[in-house]
């Protein structure tokens, strides 16, 4: 697991990171905030990269 190789530190400047991808504050980071978040952290990644990123979390927390 991802998880297992991070240090405490990165966890947490992840969390943080999805905090502020959450716009909308409702614990849940939304296809277009995640988009959006990405590309507001320098990342430009192509619509099939961004889903299949969250297919990849959907797959790891068992997420419908």
């Amino acid at each position: 697991m991802i998880a297992d190789h991070l240090s405490a530190e990165e966890v947490e400047d992840i969390k943080e990171m999805f905090k502020v991808m959450d716009t909308d504050n409702d614990g849940i980071v939304s296809y277009e905030e995640l988009k959006n978040g990405i590309a507001k952290f320098g990342s430009h990644l192509a619509e099939s990269e961004v889903q299949m990123l969250i297919e990849a979390v959907r797959t790891f927390y068992s997420i419908d």
